[in-house]
């Protein structure tokens, strides 16, 4: 039956609506080695980028545009890099400019309800499960995307200084609604291409794609809805400092070990 609320275009199209998976990869990671980035660095016989690809291949019925540094030669040598599924393209100096580039590039194939799903190279640990969780409370007529998060549950402090030997003066802030944004982050094409395109000419402060999209919003632009929250995985760190990579493989085998 169709909903009165939506046209039979309308519907049709997002019915037809394909997946596009964008991974930034073009950061240097200057807490790491200098010889190489964090993405690159060795995860159970393979790099974490090939471990966290792998990962996102299970999806059925996807694109995977991964893009890497200009000055990158290494995503050459690796052969998880060359399945048929997977696109690299030139990223930019920001996380905002590689994502933005890779939707440059499928600007000609994507359709404007697409799905793109953004995740971050350096969080393999992430739960298949939880994406196809992320797809299913996305999927009404009316949702414009979502983003994995959990909810903060230790004490978080206010400094209101950055050098705190300097006796700055601490509050505590209230957590009970505050999560930690996670990845993957998934959008409609069109939506985050705008909000992307929009935060460059107006050098808006982003973070991510969902700070992207709020900001898109809050300005006038149009939408039919607010990003979904929905709960991830507290496993699914992202590995950011070298102690980060014997967590991350602890988790792994852990999960492992659960099947």
């Amino acid at each position: 039956m169709i909903n009165k609320h939506f046209s039979e275009e309308y519907l049709l199209e997002l019915s037809k609506r394909k997946t596009w998976i964008v991974i930034p990869a073009a950061g240097i990671g200057s807490r790491f080695s200098e010889f190489k980035p964090k993405q690159y660095e060795e995860f159970f016989g393979q790099t974490i980028l090939e471990f966290t690809l792998k990962k996102l291949l299970e999806i059925e019925h996807i694109k995977v545009i991964i893009a890497v540094n200009p000055t990158d030669s290494l995503w050459r040598t690796l052969s998880g890099l060359k399945h048929p599924s997977v696109e690299i393209v030139t990223g930019g100096k920001t996380r905002r400019d590689s994502v933005f580039f890779a939707l440059e590039h499928i600007k000609g194939r994507a359709s404007r309800f697409d799905w793109i799903l953004v995740h971050d190279a350096v969080r393999p640990c992430v739960k298949v499960n939880d994406i196809k969780n992320l797809f299913d409370q996305t999927s009404s007529p009316n949702d414009i995307g979502g983003i994995l998060a959990t909810k903060v549950v230790g004490t978080l402090k206010k400094v209101e200084s950055c050098i705190i030997s300097e006796n700055p003066r601490v509050s505590t802030i209230e957590n009970l609604s505050i999560s930690e944004a996670q990845t993957p982050q998934l959008f409609h094409f069109k939506l985050l291409y705008e909000a992307l395109e929009k935060s460059k000419i107006e050098d808006w402060v982003i973070t991510d794609e969902a700070s992207a999209i709020e900001k898109y919003l809050e300005s006038g632009c149009p939408g039919p809805s607010n990003p979904v929250i929905v709960e991830g995985s507290r496993d699914n760190i992202k590995i950011t400092r070298p102690e980060d990579i014997a967590i991350a493989k602890a988790i792994i085998i852990t999960q492992q070990e659960k099947l």
